[in-house]
């Protein structure tokens, strides 16, 4: 996500709904998410049993969050929690390569 709570906003508020109701039925549950304060680090805290990772960020540039090291943080993410389904991981190592213009994929 973009941000979690206590930061307030339409996605940030529903997650902050959805995740801990998921939480409550038996999964583990994590936030992945800017970190909407000024830090320098990696901020790790749990709440209502989702474990929150917030990654630092350097301001604002049009509503968005400006963190050059959230990319660099999701690999290492995706290496430390695996889901019942591999999909995201494909995707994301997938997304990865660059498709020359023009190129189609089936």
């Amino acid at each position: 996500g973009k941000y979690y709570p206590p930061f307030s906003g339409g996605i940030e508020n529903f997650m902050g709904d959805l995740l801990p109701q998921i939480a409550g039925h038996q999964h583990q549950v994590h936030a992945f998410v800017h970190n909407h304060t000024s830090t320098l680090s990696v901020k790790k805290e749990t709440h209502q049993q989702v474990e929150i990772i917030r990654v630092p960020t350097y301001g604002r540039l049009l509503y968005a969050p400006v963190s050059p090291a959230f990319p660099f943080y999701l690999p290492f993410l995706l290496s430390t929690f695996h889901g019942p389904c591999c999909q995201f991981e494909v995707a994301f190592v997938v997304a990865k390569f660059r498709i020359k213009p023009g190129l189609m994929i089936p």
